[in-house]
């Protein structure tokens, strides 16, 4: 009895520590994006290349310290100068923040969903810096948004950064990949920079609240050329990198692979 009682103990401690981790980070989350957003909104008129990303490392540096996760990166030599298109899995609002932390060097924005816009605060923080947001819809509207931020990309020689899944993966393994990102690369001519991010899942799920400290790593796997390919490579393209990021997950986040013939070959 007294070893049960005492392990019925521990475990509710160990709960209470978790959830009171858990309502520190979120309630951290909140009060970084309330100070930072605004500041983003102000300076990136003064700085706007620099601005964002600064303030951005800012906020996933303390939003990580918070959560007690520490983040290994891996492979930044393999992130080149210039364009580049950089897809990797996505399972966790953490992802967001590994990759965030590990380009702080380079210019570069996300792609990011329409919805995310009417955020107050980090939605216009994101619109303020020039975010490019899609309808994952695939409308005409869509496609003219990712035409201008071709001609953006040529003429800044900035970064694009894109989950090819569409959306956070509830289960382990990965979705099937839309193929936007590999047609921007193609149509541009500059390389996909595959990127494996570990560990996320079991900071945080999709739409958890519960926040747990650990281990994080994102790696950068060189990147893979594209001049010389055309519309018609879009699919096998997207299925190398696929398999790339797929057989370097941890073993408890691949779940099952998506087949050939499922990967989102749609406009």
């Amino acid at each position: 009895m007294n070893k049960t009682a005492s392990a019925n103990s521990s475990n509710a401690c160990k709960a209470t520590l978790v959830a009171l981790r858990s309502i520190f980070t979120h309630v951290t989350v909140w009060l970084a994006t309330m100070v930072l957003g605004p500041l983003a909104m102000i300076f990136t008129f003064i700085f706007p290349k620099k601005t964002v990303t600064n303030l951005g490392y800012l906020w996933s540096w303390i939003i990580l310290k918070a959560a007690g996760v520490h983040l290994q990166i891996i492979g930044a030599e393999n992130v080149p100068e210039g364009c580049a298109v950089m897809t990797g899995n996505h399972s966790s609002n953490f992802d967001i923040h590994a990759v965030i932390l590990s380009l702080r060097p380079h210019y570069y924005r996300f792609v990011v969903k329409k919805e995310l816009r009417w955020i107050p605060i980090f939605g216009w923080a994101l619109w303020i810096s020039r975010f490019p947001f899609v309808d994952r819809q695939r409308s005409p509207k869509a496609r003219r948004v990712m035409t201008r931020l071709q001609e953006r990309m040529r003429a800044t020689s900035m970064k694009i950064v894109m989950f090819p899944e569409g959306t956070r993966n509830r289960r382990p393994g990965m979705l099937p990949f839309r193929k936007g990102a590999f047609v921007l690369a193609i149509d541009l001519g500059v390389p996909v920079v595959p990127m494996v991010i570990s560990g996320a899942r079991r900071v945080q799920s999709r739409h958890g609240f519960t926040v747990r400290p650990g281990q994080m790593s994102i790696t950068f796997l060189e990147p893979i050329p594209t001049k010389g390919m055309t519309y018609a490579d879009r699919d096998t393209l997207a299925q190398k990198v696929y398999d790339l990021i797929y057989e370097r997950l941890d073993e408890d986040e691949k779940g099952a692979p998506a087949e050939v013939s499922s990967i989102n070959t749609k406009d």
